[in-house]
């Protein structure tokens, strides 16, 4: 009976040194992710609802559609969402929560990013060592 040869590692150290630039030379947006870390109060005057928020990250980002925009209803307040990919490099270890908000800071090629908060839907990273992705949802209402 033969012994079975040793694969080569796939993804070598080295690899990785050599190609990690790759995915973030696409990074061309600007990411602040921000998580609800208080009890919301209303605001009578302004009719908006103020939270304590915290930063859990700045980074640059790629952000992607992953489908068209779709239908949401909702009694009385119908809505479209969108469903959008964003990546950030892989050195940024922070816990991300679905529910934490993604507010695009920055958006050279595609201002309309810039509108509305995304809210995270699921921290959805794989084994990519050359980059982090989480899933969020984006409300497309007025």
């Amino acid at each position: 009976m033969g012994l079975l040869k040793a694969e080569p590692e796939l993804f070598s150290q080295e690899w990785v040194d050599e190609n990690k630039d790759v995915p973030e030379s696409a990074m061309n947006c600007a990411i602040t992710i921000t998580r609800i870390t208080g009890t919301g109060a209303w605001d009578p005057v302004t009719g908006t609802v103020t939270s304590t928020t915290t930063t859990v990250l700045t980074t640059k980002a790629r952000i992607q559609p992953l489908r068209s925009s779709v239908p949401k209803e909702v009694p009385g307040n119908d809505t479209f969402t969108q469903v959008m990919l964003v990546s950030y490099p892989v050195e940024y270890t922070q816990e991300i929560r679905v529910g934490d908000i993604v507010k695009v800071t920055s958006a050279p090629r595609n201002p309309d990013l810039l509108r509305r908060p995304f809210k995270v839907k699921e921290y959805m990273d794989s084994g990519n060592i050359l980059e982090r992705t989480i899933q969020c949802e984006v409300d497309l209402r007025g």
